[in-house]
C-alpha cells in the first residue's frame, strides 16, 4: 500500500510556541520520559525535541495518559507517528504502532480510548484554516539503500506536501554514511532503537534510542551504525527524501 492510502478524520490539542534561535545550538537532545512531565492539560504531556527556525518545523514527543475528545484554535500541519498505545479516528478507523497520520488542523476533534505516545512533526499556518481529513500512511512499500544493508519507507515524502517529508529508516550495523550536507533542508533524526556515531560540523556525537538529532541546512554530518538502528528521519522543507527513489 502507498503512503497516505486512506483519509481519516483525525485532529489533537496542540500550543505552539515561536521559533527561537537557541533551539539551533543542540545538535542532539535526549528525550525525558514525557509520560513523567508535567503539564497545564492534564490530558497531555508535551516535551520538544528539536525545531527549525528558518522553516518553522518542530518535533516533539505527546502523550495522551487518557482518552480525550479536544479541540486546538491554532491552525498547523502535522504529521503524528504512534510509537506506543492506539487512536480511533471520528470515522472508526485505529491508528497504531508505526502507522502515520498527516493533517491540517483548526478546531477539529480526537478520541484516544488508550494511552498513547506520539512522535509529532508539526509547523503552524498562517490565518484561519478550516480542518481537513487526515491520510494515512501504513503498510508502506521499503526502498532498499545502503546496498541493502538498510531501508527506508516513505511516510511523507514531500509529494505535493512540500513543506516537510519524513520517512522510517532502518540501518544495519556496520552502516557508513559519508559527510554530506543538504543545501535548503534541515535533518531530524528521532532514534527509536539502536546505537550510533554521528559527526555534525566536526563534532563527534554519540547517538542511542531515545535520542533526537537536528542538522541545520548546509551543516556537513555523517553517521556511523555501531548497533542496528531505527530511526524516524525528517527533512524540513521537503527535498533530499526524493534521492531515496534513485538508490
Amino acid at each position: 500500500m502507498s503512503s497516505f492510502a486512506s483519509t481519516l478524520t483525525l485532529a489533537f490539542t496542540f500550543t505552539f510556541t515561536p521559533a527561537h534561535a537557541d533551539a539551533a545550538l543542540r545538535y542532539v537532545h535526549h528525550a525525558a520520559d514525557v509520560r513523567t512531565l508535567s503539564s497545564s492539560d492534564p490530558s497531555l504531556a508535551s516535551n520538544e525535541l528539536a525545531r527549525d527556525v528558518d522553516s518553522g518545523v518542530e518535533l516533539r514527543l505527546e502523550y495522551f495518559p487518557r482518552g480525550v475528545l479536544t479541540t486546538s484554535k491554532v491552525p498547523i500541519e502535522s504529521a503524528c507517528y504512534v510509537l506506543e498505545g492506539e487512536l480511533k479516528t471520528n470515522s472508526g478507523t485505529k491508528v497504531g504502532p508505526g502507522d502515520l497520520a498527516w493533517f491540517r488542523s483548526a478546531g477539529m476533534a480526537l478520541n484516544s480510548r488508550k494511552p498513547a505516545l506520539l512522535l509529532v512533526v508539526r509547523r503552524p499556518l498562517e490565518g484561519s484554516s478550516r480542518g481537513e481529513g487526515a491520510v494515512l500512511a501504513r503498510n508502506v512499500k521499503p526502498l532498499s539503500i545502503a546496498g541493502g544493508k538498510g531501508s527506508v519507507q516513505l511516510l511523507v515524502d514531500g509529494v505535493p506536501i512540500k513543506t516537510y517529508a519524513v520517512d522510517a529508516l532502518t540501518a544495519d550495523s556496520g552502516v557508513t554514511i559519508p559527510s554530506h550536507r543538504h543545501e535548503t533542508s534541515a535533518e531530524m533524526i528521532y532514534v527509536l532503537s539502536g546505537k550510533g556515531t554521528t559527526v555534525i560540523n566536526g563534532e563527534s556525537l554519540r547517538v542511542a534510542q531515545g535520542d533526537a538529532v537536528y542538522i541545520p541546512k548546509m551543516m556537513e554530518h555523517s553517521l556511523v551504525v555501531d548497533e542496528k538502528i531505527t530511526a524516524v528521519q525528517v527533512y524540513a522543507p521537503a527535498g533530499p527524501e526524493q534521492r531515496f527513489k534513485r538508490e
